[in-house]
């Protein structure tokens, strides 16, 4: 106690001092716990879309997330970096993901930019916030090491977390722990992967079967439960989910809810039947919630199929517009519905996995202030094919072909790779008819498909991977209850990157970045924090470049100017460019009005290349 509290005290009878001493001593602790540091949760989902969530535009139920939304604050300006890994390398170092080594996946190494694991050129999340006192956990898909042999230094044990119980590459499996894909604790295998195990157990709850979503929340509330016993230090949770990235795996009976759903009628009514109904109606609760401009329009939607750069790389190249669902047969559109009935299972089943964590807070007193971070690492995932891997044994999987009144006509050649007609069922396709064998074969097995994924980034065009706005936009959710005052609002004007979430940690902690980490000069972080945008939500943003490059795909904003193109391999790199003040769906190609605009951007791209390490090219490098 203070020497003038104590003379205060000595002035005064002894109930009343006793009475002082005791207020005092509230307001004292009251102070000290408005001025500690938060505890940290990020949740990162796998492959979501943009209007996944019910409290952007979604028919899937998402009550959990839908709450902390809002009693927090949602933005609608996020991006990341279009695909897994990358997006992983760049929200773990505050690095673009060529930088910090991951500028393409992690199954190969093209050397620098392209090293295909985390390198040292940045911190992580991890060895930033255990510096300043800190306890540190991750559950989930790691996914930022090399698929074999990663270096040490890609992996959580040796960047800064104390605990980690991940899969270091692709998950791929929500039922079992596919071969080469071992769950590791603390850098020791823990659970080694099997194809042929589908009989697997959660070690939390022995009588039910494995499942990913449930297995790492569990990891997670155990974590939570031992940094509140041991000390008083806060913890910073990194909680990864593989949900509800392929392949379609959920519990039966939500998935049955869903089935429903899609089929009866007054909700048919509400939401719509089919992708292009659906999307309307989407549109109209998007802009009833301000989740998108309110002059946004639906573009129209090319599928794509992937086109080999060089062994190990593919792009995405468009071909036709998306099949009209009134032209689709009913039996397809049966098949059609099962599949996003599984897809909105998986989401569902997050959303009620992420409420146990908010749950948890709240029985230990933490839940106030506990910022909650939730992102997807890339847009919806449009693989493969219009409906999705193994669909009818790839009958439909040609690359100019065109339905009409329910009727298929085969054009051009038939798509590549195996996930389109090599089932293990005898080339039938997995369909709902034979469920039953197939929905725990795992891996490449099913996906929704490009028709239903246009509808999960609605209104945006593209898909996962591409650098259009259908694969960069993500939803972020922000809750903290006593760090800022906002409630339920939705923040339209900033735009922000994955690099932005390193110095918002940061920032939140009371925490420098470090020039130098383990003796190493270290590069300097490309982001910004969001604190200020999360306190004054209304806050306008100077613009300021972002950029995007992966596989031909590359892009730069800088105020409400996007350029973008699908090829930058092209001499000249053929550019669009659009104004996202109200064509964030970028229908309007403006670059011919504005060759000024595009000549400046197209400048900073390069320039942005060359010191991120993106050129040269992995194709013209000596191969791995």
């Amino acid at each position: 106690m203070t020497t003038s509290r104590i003379h205060l005290l000595r002035a005064f009878p002894c109930w009343i001092a006793l009475s002082l001493l005791y207020l005092l001593g509230v307001a004292s602790g009251a102070e000290t716990a408005s001025n500690s540091k938060p505890n940290i949760i990020l949740i990162l989902a796998d492959d979501l879309g943009y209007s996944d969530l019910g409290c952007y535009g979604s028919e899937i139920e998402t009550p959990r997330l839908d709450n902390l939304a809002k009693n927090g604050l949602r933005f609608t300006q996020m991006y990341n970096a279009a695909r897994c890994c990358p997006s992983r390398a760049s929200l773990l170092t505050g690095l673009y993901q060529h930088q910090a080594g991951v500028g393409f996946m992690v199954y190969r190494d093209w050397g620098p930019g392209y090293e295909g694991s985390l390198n040292e050129n940045g911190v992580t999340l991890g060895e930033a916030l255990k510096k300043v006192g800190y306890t540190t956990f991750t559950s989930g898909k790691w996914h930022a090491a090399a698929h074999r042999n990663p270096p040490a230094h890609s992996l959580p044990e040796n960047r800064g977390f104390d605990r980690s119980t991940v899969v270091r590459t692709h998950i791929d499996s929500y039922w079992k722990v596919l071969s080469s894909c071992d769950i590791y604790r603390d850098g020791k295998l823990l659970i080694p992967g099997d194809n042929d195990e589908t009989t697997l157990k959660n070690p939390y709850q022995p009588d039910k079967d494995f499942y990913t979503t449930e297995y790492f929340t569990d990891v997670a509330l155990e974590y939570i439960d031992d940094a509140l016993k041991e000390d008083d230090k806060p913890f910073f949770l990194y909680l990864t989910y593989n949900a509800p990235h392929f392949p379609l795996e959920a519990p039966d009976k939500t998935i049955a809810k869903y089935e429903a759903k899609l089929q009866t009628p007054d909700w048919i009514a509400e939401f719509g039947d089919g992708w292009d109904e659906m999307r309307q109606k989407k549109l109209a609760r998007q802009k009833a919630a301000k989740v998108v401009p309110s002059g946004q329009r639906l573009p129209e939607i090319h599928y794509f199929n992937n086109v080999s750069i060089m062994p190990g790389m593919q792009t995405g190249t468009d071909r036709n517009p998306l099949p009209k669902w009134k032209d689709l047969s009913k039996e397809i559109k049966n098949e059609a519905r099962f599949r996003r009935a599984i897809y909105n299972a998986q989401i569902d089943n997050m959303d009620e996995n992420i409420g146990r964590v908010v749950d948890k807070l709240k029985a230990k007193g933490v839940y106030e202030n506990t910022l909650i971070l939730f992102v997807s690492d890339n847009g919806c995932s449009g693989e493969m094919g219009v409906f999705g891997t193994h669909f009818e044994g790839g009958k439909y999987d040609y690359v100019e072909g065109e339905w009409r009144n329910g009727k298929f006509t085969r054009r051009g050649a038939k798509e590549e790779g195996a996930w389109s007609h090599r089932d293990k069922l005898g080339g039938v396709g997995y369909k709902k008819s034979n469920y039953e064998k197939w929905k725990k074969f795992s891996g490449w097995a099913t996906s929704q498909g490009q028709g239903w994924a246009s509808y999960s980034n609605s209104p945006f065009r593209k898909f996962k991977k591409f650098a259009h706005e259908g694969g960069i936009a993500s939803p972020l959710i922000v809750h903290w209850p006593k760090g800022f005052s906002a409630r339920g609002e939705v923040s339209s004007q900033p735009y922000f990157h994955f690099v932005d979430i390193m110095p918002t940690l940061l920032d939140v902690a009371g925490a420098t970045y470090p020039e130098n980490f383990g003796g190493k000069k270290r590069l300097p972080l490309e982001g910004i924090s969001m604190l200020p945008y999360l306190q004054k939500p209304d806050q306008k943003m100077e613009g300021r470049p972002i950029f995007w490059q992966h596989e031909t795909h590359a892009a730069i904003r800088q105020g409400n100017w996007k350029l973008v193109t699908d090829n930058d391999r092209s001499e000249p790199i053929i550019w669009e460019l659009y104004d996202l003040t109200n064509d964030r769906s970028e229908t309007q190609d403006v670059a011919e009005k504005h060759p000024e605009i595009v000549a400046k951007l197209s400048a900073e791209w390069i320039r942005f290349a060359d010191r991120a390490k993106i050129k040269p090219f992995p194709e013209t490098r000596n191969g791995p």
